[in-house]
């Protein structure tokens, strides 16, 4: 259904998901964790790269609490293809690359004080009386560069 014309998204949906999906990147990057509340369906399903599974709003929220607690972060979406399932539900997928720096770093920071990681996010989306949602996410890293100790608190 990827290439189909009859996956095609209106207009204005296709700009509200775009807008999801840097608000998605804003929440975490600015810790604005209310933000990310609204970026989520309630009962959305998260699973990462580990695999780290979390279901609900609340254990997504705090698994970015955690996750990035003690780095800087900047997410940064790259090409997202995204196609109508029906009238109220999308799908679609997007590349990310992720720069994580410890929070004791000297921006910018060099290449040994950063761990870098690209995947591509498998999304399902969602309309709700609030707007489009993310009902369902999947992370699968492609690389993976530098430290990841820089995630864990000092």
């Amino acid at each position: 259904m990827i290439g189909s014309a009859a996956g095609l998204l209106a207009p204005p949906d296709r700009a509200e998901i775009d807008d999801l999906l840097a608000r998605y990147c804003f929440g975490i990057d600015m810790r604005d964790w209310d933000g990310l509340r609204e970026v989520f369906a309630p009962d959305a399903v998260i699973t990462y790269s580990g695999p780290q599974v979390r279901t609900g709003i609340n254990a997504i929220v705090a698994f970015f609490r955690a996750a990035v607690c003690a780095a800087t972060t900047q997410h940064l979406l790259h090409t997202s293809r995204i196609w109508a399932t029906a009238p109220d539900t999308a799908e679609g997928l997007s590349h990310v690359t992720a720069h994580h720096v410890g929070h004791d770093v000297v921006l910018p920071a060099t290449e040994a004080e950063t761990y870098t990681v690209t995947g591509t996010y498998d999304d399902l989306f969602t309309r709700t009386p609030e707007g489009w949602r993310i009902a369902r996410r999947t992370l699968t890293l492609v690389t993976r560069a530098g430290d990841p100790a820089i995630l864990r608190p000092g």
